[in-house]
């Protein structure tokens, strides 16, 4: 009677313990720690301790470089779709202002001028007057410095023209060596000359130029 009373405990312990280790591992997907043994829960708690935390880690910062990613070229494009705008607005307002300019000063202005009577059409006179003796002294100092001009011959194999006297100016033109041009003045460092080549003036280094008065000269040197 006592052995058949312990076989059925232990047969309802063995079905108890069943339950439980199915149980278990519906819940949480594996077995009970007891039936995997010690080195199965080192390695699950490494598991945890280590390379979890840095799954984690690289998911997130992949996650953040996609964010930063993402916006940064949604400001790229704000930025520069605002600044084409600015561009095309500023351009736009320029041109208007040059033609505004010019209208008032050569329509506007002398038109409001000759409807004020005597005093408007004296001021108008004397508004085409200033504007004539303007242009005429621009003509003359531009005729004076030709006439003043001193020739020179190029010794470098090619002399840049500038349009400003630097280095870092923009380049008009490139002269051969042997070439004559007119030399209308110099910068007052010494260093720079503003010169006449094929009706173009510019800037070039002093340095490469050798002057004389007259343009037989140059054109003498250049022959030999």
């Amino acid at each position: 009677m006592a052995g058949k009373l312990s076989e059925e405990l232990e047969k309802n312990t063995e079905v108890q313990r069943q339950l439980y280790r199915e149980k278990y591992y519906q819940n949480h997907g594996e077995y009970p720690p007891e039936e995997r043994g010690c080195l199965s829960v080192i390695l699950k708690g490494a598991y945890y301790i280590t390379i979890f935390p840095m799954i984690w880690c690289f998911k997130w910062i992949f996650k953040g470089c996609i964010w930063c990613g993402k916006w940064f070229f949604k400001a790229f494009i704000w930025c520069s779709k605002w600044f084409f705008k600015g561009c095309v607005w500023c351009g736009k307002w320029l041109f208007k202002g040059i033609i505004y300019g010019f209208k008032g000063m050569f329509y506007t202005f002398p038109r409001f001028l000759l409807r004020k009577g005597k005093i408007g059409k004296i001021l108008f006179v004397t508004y085409i007057a200033i504007w004539v003796i303007l242009v005429g002294v621009s003509y003359i100092t531009q005729r004076i410095q030709e006439k003043n001009a001193v020739f020179a011959i190029t010794e470098a194999n090619e002399l840049n023209v500038f349009m400003k006297p630097s280095s870092e100016s923009l380049i008009l033109e490139i002269i051969p060596k042997n070439t004559s041009v007119k030399i209308l003045n110099e910068t007052s460092d010494g260093k720079w000359a503003k010169i006449k080549y094929n009706n173009n003036t510019g800037f070039v280094n002093l340095e490469y130029l050798i002057k004389t008065t007259n343009e037989k000269d140059v054109l003498e040197e250049n022959t030999e």
